[in-house]
């Protein structure tokens, strides 16, 4: 097991670094199977997956997996909840979630970063300020779609509220059993 790890530390840290980003991006796009069809925004894990991956992967990796997950989508791969795929996807009316889940991954490792120290606490106010951008470019964009902003809350954002919650508690327990808290 010791020679294992002596040369897993030859590997070159771009490469670490490119093997997390591409691994990430492939689980995001498979969470897309675990999604609940509602109109006109489903019911998905892969916010709530890319809040944590931020949490793991921090400022620059998060964001360069979010957007290899994006150009996937972009290039007609099935890395979407059923519906509209390729750039269609980016202009109906989920559109703005996926250009916030690429800032929100930014927002949540950047976040953890300022705050210094490893906690729970600390990850789950950064994955709430990473939902609430989430939420906040989703609504904006599907406003154009639904009537205003009124119908884009009512439709896009106070539905999936108390389920986000508790997305982001049952990662916060996944980041607690791979041992991300420091001790």
């Amino acid at each position: 097991m010791q020679t294992l790890a002596l040369e897993l530390k030859k590997i070159p840290t771009w490469v670490k670094d490119t093997a997390l980003v591409i691994g990430a991006s492939i689980l995001i796009a498979l969470s897309a199977h675990f999604a609940i069809p509602f109109k006109p925004v489903p019911l998905v894990l892969q916010g709530s997956l890319i809040l944590v991956l931020s949490v793991l992967l921090g400022k620059k990796r998060a964001p360069a997996a979010v957007a290899l997950f994006l150009a996937q989508g972009a290039a007609g791969l099935a890395v979407f909840p059923p519906g509209l795929l390729g750039l269609a996807r980016f202009v109906g009316p989920t559109g703005g979630y996926l250009l916030g889940y690429l800032i929100a991954s930014y927002v949540v490792g950047k976040v953890l970063e300022m705050l210094g120290q490893r906690t729970l606490t600390k990850a789950f106010l950064a994955m709430v300020a990473g939902n609430a951008i989430i939420f906040l470019f989703g609504a904006a964009w599907l406003s154009s779609f639904v009537g205003g902003v009124k119908q884009a809350l009512l439709l896009g954002v106070i539905p999936f509220i108390l389920i986000d919650l508790l997305k982001l508690t049952l990662g916060l327990k996944v980041l607690q059993w791979i041992g991300w808290v420091k001790r």
